[in-house]
């Protein structure tokens, strides 16, 4: 919707999450934070398992549509613009239940739990402005912003609960409103850029 480059997009969105697969188990065997008795084969398919949902079965769904079923390919191309109500309806759903275990959360740990959702904030303005730059530099300011801003946080939240202090996920959960406030900006600007433009 930002007219930005989705091949590049979709391409970095998938390998950077194989590698939070891949890297993770490392990570947490590394740090001593695993789950009694899993092993690295264990812990890589539990963290795959949350990928293949959100990255890989859609992917392979399209290709498979694309060779096998080109006219439904060519006919559910058309509502691509629907993937955007779909995002605002998966963003409140994620709020909510964010909120909802904020409020659950003794009064004593509103403080730390702002300086997570500050840190969030921080971080997401970082990564898009590095993106921005970097994109600057090949020619493809948005694809770069998008790749590097924006992130898969469901899974974020799934290894803070499973791996880490569940009051871990409010990070990530942070992230999301912050990398969703500043997409509904860059798309305010841009749909106010072109109702100027005409």
């Amino acid at each position: 919707m930002l007219g930005g480059n989705i091949a590049r997009v979709a391409t970095y969105s998938i390998a950077s999450n194989i590698c939070v697969a891949l890297l993770a188990p490392f990570l947490f065997i590394w740090v001593g934070n695993q789950p009694e008795g899993l092993s690295f084969a264990g812990e890589f398919a539990a963290i795959g398992s949350r990928v293949a949902p959100l990255i890989v079965m859609p992917l392979v769904a399209a290709f498979a549509l694309y060779f096998f079923a080109r006219p439904l390919h060519s006919a559910i191309g058309r509502f691509q613009g629907s993937s955007f109500y779909l995002w605002a309806i998966s963003l409140v759903i994620v709020v909510g239940r964010a909120v909802s275990f904020i409020l659950a959360e003794p009064a004593s740990a509103v403080p730390l739990m702002l300086g997570m959702a500050l840190v969030a904030g921080i971080v997401c303005m970082l990564q898009f402005a590095i993106g921005r730059r970097i994109g600057r530099r090949y020619g493809d300011i948005i694809s770069a912003a998008q790749g590097l801003g924006q992130k898969n946080t469901i899974l974020a939240i799934w290894i803070c609960l499973t791996y880490l202090d569940p009051l871990s996920s409010i990070g990530p959960a942070a992230y999301i409103v912050w990398q969703n406030g500043i997409n509904s900006a860059q798309l305010y600007n841009r749909m106010r850029k072109t109702e100027h433009g005409r």
